[in-house]
């Protein structure tokens, strides 16, 4: 396809929805990373203020890729075509705006998973804790972790 006006017009209004995609990203990083340090730091107000802001964002993202699907339709005739796909979709070189907010949001979404990742370990440890002290409040002693054999039992094996 050729980069005629609508096209370029089309590719305007993509990069507005991107830029805004990015910036919804980047929030729900905050509240990713305010999660973790509530999390450490056993604020339950923290965790709770850290959820809601993280919902916000997620709602607003969904509604933000609802606009990206329609504009992928006006655009290609795909609301599901994925971004990195259109350069092979129009003849020429795509605006460079575009492409920027396409690597901006393909970057933050790649660092927001990667610190989701980071709070489900520092949520699973604390998951843990929180189960040895209640085996500790009903039993009485806190349990321990894996028996290690003395390395003379090892060598004697």
């Amino acid at each position: 396809m050729d980069l005629d006006r609508t096209a370029l017009r089309g590719f305007a209004d993509l990069t507005l929805a991107l830029e805004r995609e990015h910036r919804l990203i980047e929030e729900l990083s905050g509240a990713i990373l305010q999660q973790r340090e509530a999390v450490v730091q056993g604020d339950v107000p923290g965790v709770e203020s850290s959820i809601r802001l993280a919902s916000r964002a997620l709602l607003t993202l969904q509604e933000t890729r609802r606009l990206r699907a329609t504009l992928l339709h006006r655009l290609v005739g795909d609301p599901a075509q994925p971004l990195a796909d259109l350069d092979s979709h129009f003849d020429g070189t795509l605006p460079e705006k575009f492409v920027a907010a396409r690597r901006r949001v393909r970057g933050s979404a790649a660092e927001v998973a990667s610190e989701v990742w980071r709070n489900q370990q520092v949520l699973l440890g604390a998951l843990r804790e929180r189960d040895a002290l209640l085996r500790e409040l009903l039993t009485g002693s806190r349990p321990t972790g894996p028996v290690e054999l003395p390395p003379a039992a090892t060598a004697e094996g």
